[in-house]
């Protein structure tokens, strides 16, 4: 029987082109496998391309049919309802305004900051006031109080006193929240305001803003002249 034996040369021969054809194999498979993954993520990227414009087109029309100046009213409304920044000298002046208008008089009065509501990050403060006047012109106060901006309610009251003078404790909380840091993704959807958050809204835009009442300059006393010995 014949044999066939190889010698060093003639494997090397062999071998080269060998290796060569194993390495563009392999280069073929890796390419391909490449083209194939990129074809699925650019495909997946278009996918999700087509998806986006199709709910910013959708965002769009229903931006279309908002009118731009109601919502720039129900936006201050808001904000004048609700401030920004803490509510304490806006309720104050508010609360002066309106004892001034009835004819009632704040004998002493305490403010303290209240911790953080659970809800939306929203702050609190409660003024403590003592009045004195009549009843009518309390009660008139009283309701008025929770019609004005800002956001104002009546958490406890004692009236006590005769005819026609009557000392009067109030609590009331003012609400004040700061806006928010971070607005939503330009892909969310827009969710349409529920029946509850159009009734607050209503009830906000009802409320009544007092103007601010200035201080009475006082004439100046002692000397005209206070070089005139």
């Amino acid at each position: 029987m014949k044999t066939f034996q190889f010698t060093p040369a003639q494997y090397k021969l062999f071998l080269v082109p060998a290796l060569v054809f194993l390495g563009i194999v392999v280069l073929s498979i890796t390419a391909t496998r490449m083209m194939i993954t990129r074809f699925f993520e650019v495909r997946t990227e278009i996918s999700t391309t087509s998806d986006t414009n199709q709910l910013l087109e959708t965002k769009r029309a229903t931006l279309s049919f908002l009118n731009a100046e109601d919502l720039k009213r129900s936006l201050q409304t808001s904000a004048i309802a609700i401030p920004a920044d803490n509510s304490t000298l806006f309720a104050l002046s508010t609360v002066r305004n309106l004892a001034a208008q009835r004819g009632v008089e704040i004998t002493n009065f305490r403010v303290s900051e209240k911790k953080e509501l659970a809800t939306g990050g929203a702050k609190s403060i409660e003024i403590d006031l003592a009045l004195h006047g009549g009843l009518q012109s309390i009660l008139s106060f009283v309701d008025n109080i929770q019609s004005s901006t800002p956001v104002m309610k009546v958490e406890d009251i004692k009236i006590t006193g005769s005819s026609g003078a009557f000392n009067t404790d109030l609590k009331i909380v003012s609400i004040w929240g700061p806006l928010p840091e971070k607005l939503g993704v330009i892909e969310s959807p827009i969710e349409p305001l529920k029946t509850t958050e159009k009734e607050t809204l209503e009830r906000l835009g009802k409320l009544k803003r007092l103007q601010s009442q200035g201080f009475e300059a006082l004439p100046p006393e002692g000397r005209t002249d206070p070089f005139s010995f």
